[in-house]
């Protein structure tokens, strides 16, 4: 399963707060560093498959993180797409960072 999507959250507490989220939602996840070409006051996030985006928009919008929480999808090698949906705001495409 390709993990091409990252969920961030302003912090660490947030970040394994959700990882503890989906894997009970039975979501295949991998906590890893943030990508450089992300900017991000955490240093870790979540990376997942874009089929479960939906699910993952869904438990995070129920939980309610506060702080801005941010989807990014991997288009190429250094290259990342930003996503913004529902509980994240109307879609919205940012290039890189």
């Amino acid at each position: 399963m390709n993990l091409d999507t990252y969920l961030l959250f302003n912090s660490i507490h947030y970040v394994m707060k959700a990882e503890e989220l989906l894997k009970d939602a039975r979501i295949i996840i991998d906590l890893v560093p943030v990508p450089r070409e992300i900017s991000s006051d955490c240093g870790m996030c979540i990376a997942f498959s874009e089929q479960d985006l939906r699910k993952v928009i869904s438990l995070a919008s129920r939980q309610g993180f506060p702080g801005e929480t941010r989807i990014y999808r991997r288009m190429a090698r250094h290259e990342y797409q930003r996503i913004e949906k529902e509980i994240f705001g109307s879609e919205t495409n940012s290039g890189t960072g």
